[in-house]
């Protein structure tokens, strides 16, 4: 299938449906970035359409013999869509869908649901997948008049956002992309400043990717005062929902509060686009004190649930990657059996990770 065809399979969904990280140009930055070969499951009724974007890739042959694959969604949140939520519906689709698993030796699926969409209700509860509400998002809405939504912000966000203007900042709109490399740069120094986890760390091939998308389907704000660009946040949206998906500031610009700026304006920006909600995601962690959740949460109270989904499909294939896995990695026997696809972790990955 190609990219104009899959996005055109998007396109046909209800607007409510519509996303951008269900489309192909959203799945191409991850193929990319080496996480797998993208592809899309069509199953269609009459009118009646379902929709499975995800990543599949070829198991570690160090691991298990060749020609077994698994499938996770990729980074954000995809997942099924339906046009209808008709049971007999949504079985006969999850039914072709596991049968074409099969003849693709498939052996665990991973999905990470979108918490806007709340697709996990496009799940039957007799598909083999088990759901788990593993944290709560935080979403703003932006249909409210802009002044309405700055009062319903935090006291100490709105100080923040002034703070920033007080000291000189101001965002620009960067509409030819000039300073991306800028944005590039702030970002992957502050993974390194974070020990942020190998994950983070993109390819020079997604970040140019990425650039393409922001062009046709998003924007690139940035934080600028006399010193030059001390931010940068990257927003993608498509339909009735924005998404607020990279930023990084630098430490100066974190003392004058210019991520508070830029987010607010990110949101000014959105509202203007015409979407009706901006997806801000959670924390790093679970935890309700997490510092990335409480920044967002300044913004909205708004939260709603963020599932994931874990199949295994191959019983017998899983369990013998799992067993070779623990022979290679016998420090994280027993430690990390919550974690569906835990075989493809390296020894490098485990401190960093958990």
């Amino acid at each position: 299938m190609s990219n104009t065809e899959w996005d055109n399979e998007v396109a046909q969904l209800p607007i409510a449906l519509q996303d951008i990280h269900l489309t192909a140009r959203y799945h191409h930055l991850y193929e990319e970035n080496g996480n797998g070969e993208a592809r899309l499951f069509v199953f269609q009724r009459g009118s009646d359409r379902y929709l499975l974007p995800f990543l599949i890739r070829a198991l570690p042959e160090h691991l298990s013999p060749k020609g077994y694959f698994d499938i996770e969604s990729c980074y954000g949140y995809t997942g099924p869509v339906s046009s209808t939520e008709s049971l007999d519906f949504i079985r006969e689709a999850e039914s072709t869908f596991l049968d074409y698993c099969r003849r693709q030796k498939v052996v665990s699926e991973f999905i990470r649901f979108h918490p806007l969409l709340s697709n996990q209700r496009f799940v039957s509860p007799d598909s083999g997948m088990q759901l788990l509400h593993l944290r709560d998002y935080v979403a703003v809405d932006l249909s409210i008049n802009a002044d309405i939504r700055f009062a319903q912000y935090t006291p100490q966000n709105r100080n923040k956002i002034r703070k920033a203007e007080k000291a000189g900042y101001s965002i620009q709109y960067d509409r030819s992309l000039e300073k991306y490399e800028e944005f590039v740069r702030i970002y992957l120094e502050n993974m390194v400043q974070l020990k942020a986890a190998r994950q983070y760390y993109f390819s020079p091939a997604y970040f140019s990717a990425l650039r393409k998308l922001v062009a046709t389907d998003g924007a690139l704000l940035l934080a600028v005062n006399d010193s030059g660009v001390e931010g940068a946040a990257v927003f993608l949206g498509r339909g009735k929902y924005a998404h607020y998906f990279l930023s990084s500031v630098t430490p100066e610009g974190r003392l004058s509060g210019v991520g508070n700026l830029l987010l607010h304006e990110g949101l000014n920006w959105a509202a203007d686009q015409g979407f009706s909600a901006m997806h801000l995601g959670g924390g790093i962690s679970a935890a309700t004190d997490d510092p990335l959740l409480v920044f967002k949460q300044n913004f909205s109270k708004q939260m709603l649930p963020f599932y994931i989904g874990k199949r295994i499909l191959d019983q017998k294939v899983y369990d013998d990657v799992i067993e070779s896995w623990e022979l290679n990695l016998p420090e994280a026997k027993g430690k990390f059996g919550a974690i569906l696809q835990r075989y493809r972790w390296s020894k490098s990955d485990l401190p960093a990770t958990h």
